[in-house]
């Protein structure tokens, strides 16, 4: 039934596309279109030419996804992400089996279908969670079987082994997983009321893996923003973010709406009220203390778990993400555990109570069990809406739209709109979203979409002074710099464009179509022998790009090789027979030669 339910609320995803930094991960990634990449995901932690987060198991993922669903088919990646949350569902509901967890199957029902998940499932670069959530699952329940007594000595050990084992693996699918040591040591405590010595020494090894996998992440990060970017907070500023995010996402968790992809991010430190938030945060943990001392431990555990599980994205170091917002619902993958637990015991009492009333005895008693009355109060409302969390992602613009209504002042948003209305021919719409985000934020993706839009409309001059300017802000935009290149190509500046596709290629050498267009710079500067050595190195990054055999033809012709560039001619036709040119002009070196000509016939100019 777990799984119909979630196949019925994601399975909209099927039709979706690709969103936000799916281009970054995969689509656009080098790494992923070659076995050479695949070993650069794991040998090579700072990836400076091409900043990726070093999580080399979620990369391998992604890279095998590459090979199997292409660039074009977003299902396939969708599919994947749906049937890693499903078996998290069903590792969730053994394991609070295991630990005899009242009502696990509500709890696990929560956890699939409640709609602050949707964003990890739907966003398919946020497979690192659910990766990493996948191998976390699997590390405890290892563990928990290392710590089950009647275990023989032997297979404990090979319990514990496979437990580290897959604690390094969720490291290296993301970071997130850095609490696994503090879990255990909550879970020790909530199954024996303390937590030995002996306890902590076999965490050892589990704290050295996460310190370690945090100090490469750390290293590694070449794609942080700037200084400027990042939110400026005191050690008193982030205990109050760090408490505003708690009851944020405890608010959210009871009230999912609206859910936004990206939150406003709050001023710090401006009210007297915010300090509320973390007294309140410390009041809740010492009522749960004295709670855990005379009645039970559990509360007291769903909470910190919660707590913990939290702490990396709560404020207190800066990431990436706090250029957008201090919140975000992909955050709480894991950590939302602890509240559903908690809330499912909550209701388990509470029909405990109402089951006393006599009306309310017979009817529990006499039809329905409590589970079965709270479940099909609990989980048809959150499939529901869950469904219609899911619609948003289906189509990247209304997500982004809504985003803008709930949250106008996320440039970001802003930008990806910009991006999306271009990609649809709405040009206006998405020159002025860019300028919306520009003004609110200089930023380099509303910046290059600026100069797209311009160059769509036909304003090739000023679109090459938008990219020209955007790669003096930001020379490392691999986009702009061959953009100008071939706004300056279109306008017949060849020279300009040569020079610009140039200096790019000298960062970016991996760029079959920008040694194309050196080659058609080239060409129509009749510069040949440049024009066949721009061809050949395109052809070397793809050796199937039917164009640059043309453009190879059309020089090596050129220079008195009529032999070598039929054969390129013939390459360039077999490769895409419905290109005429190439047809034309093969068809034309073999009747002035013959097939077996050696060019002896008069030459034409291609």
């Amino acid at each position: 039934m777990l799984l119909l339910l979630i196949v019925a609320v994601y399975g909209p995803l099927r039709q979706g596309i690709f969103n936000w930094d799916d281009g970054v991960h995969f689509l656009n990634n080098p790494y992923m279109q070659t076995s050479a990449g695949l070993r650069e995901i794991w040998l090579h932690p700072r990836h400076v030419d091409y900043p990726l987060d070093y999580f080399p198991v979620t990369s391998t993922v992604f890279w095998l996804e590459y090979h199997l669903w292409g660039a074009d088919d977003a299902g396939g990646y969708h599919l994947v992400s749906i049937a890693i949350h499903a078996v998290n569902t069903l590792l969730l509901w053994a394991l609070l089996r295991r630990w005899a967890v009242p009502w696990a199957w509500l709890a696990a029902a929560i956890f699939a279908l409640h709609p602050m998940q949707v964003e990890t499932v739907a966003w398919i670069s946020e497979q690192k969670n659910l990766l990493s959530g996948l191998f976390y699952l699997l590390a405890l329940g290892s563990y928990g079987k290392y710590l089950d007594p009647p275990a023989r000595p032997g297979r404990r050990a090979l319990w514990y082994a496979l437990a580290m084992g897959l604690l390094t693996l969720a490291m290296l699918s993301k970071v997130a997983a850095v609490s696994f040591p503090v879990v255990v040591g909550l879970l020790l405590y909530w199954r024996h009321g303390r937590v030995t010595r002996r306890d902590a020494v076999r965490l050892i090894p589990a704290v050295l893996i996460v310190l370690v996998g945090a100090a490469i992440y750390m290293w590694s990060d070449v794609n942080m923003y700037s200084a400027e970017d990042m939110p400026v907070l005191t050690p008193v500023g982030r205990i109050l973010v760090a408490g505003r995010a708690l009851g944020f996402y405890v608010g959210k968790f009871l009230w999912p709406d609206p859910l936004l992809i990206i939150y406003p991010r709050w001023l710090v430190g401006v009210a007297w009220w915010e300090y509320l938030f973390p007294l309140a945060v410390a009041g809740v943990l010492v009522v749960l203390g004295l709670w855990a001392r005379h009645r039970s431990r559990g509360p007291l555990v769903a909470v910190l778990f919660f707590i913990v599980t939290l702490s990396p994205v709560l404020g207190f170091v800066n990431f990436s993400y706090f250029t957008f917002s201090f919140v975000a619902d992909h955050f709480t993958y894991l950590a939302n555990i602890g509240l559903i637990v908690l809330l499912v015991q909550v209701l388990r009492l509470g029909s405990g109570y109402a089951g006393r009333w006599p009306p309310l005895g017979t009817l529990f008693h006499g039809l329905l069990a409590p589970p079965v009355l709270a479940a099909l109060g609990v989980v048809p409302m959150l499939a529901v809406l869950t469904w219609g969390q899911v619609q948003l992602y289906v189509n990247p613009t209304a997500l982004w739209r809504y985003t803008v209504d709930h949250n106008p002042q996320a440039w970001m948003a802003h930008a990806m709109l910009a991006g999306l209305y271009l990609d649809t021919g709405r040009l206006d719409e998405g020159f002025a979203e860019a300028k919306t985000s520009m003004n609110m934020k200089y930023n380099r993706y509303a910046h290059r979409f600026e100069g797209l839009a311009l160059w769509r409309q036909g304003r090739l001059g000023e679109a090459a002074a938008v990219f020209g300017n955007l790669i003096r802000r930001n020379p490392g935009e691999r986009g702009a710099s061959f953009s100008l290149g071939e706004v300056l190509l279109e306008d017949k500046k060849y020279a300009a464009a040569a020079a610009a596709l140039t200096a790019a290629l000298q960062r970016f050498p991996d760029a079959d179509t920008g040694w194309n267009n050196l080659a058609v710079c080239y060409l129509k500067l009749e510069d040949w022998p440049h024009a066949a050595t721009a061809a050949q190195m395109a052809l070397q990054r793809w050796p199937d790009a039917f164009y640059a055999h043309y453009n190879l033809a059309a020089a090596l012709e050129k220079m008195g090789q009529r032999s070598a560039a039929r054969e390129h001619y013939k390459r360039a036709v077999e490769l895409n027979p419905g290109y005429a040119p190439a047809r034309a002009h093969w068809e034309r070196l073999m009747a002035a030669d013959g097939p077996g000509g050696a060019g002896r016939g008069p030459a034409s100019r291609p």
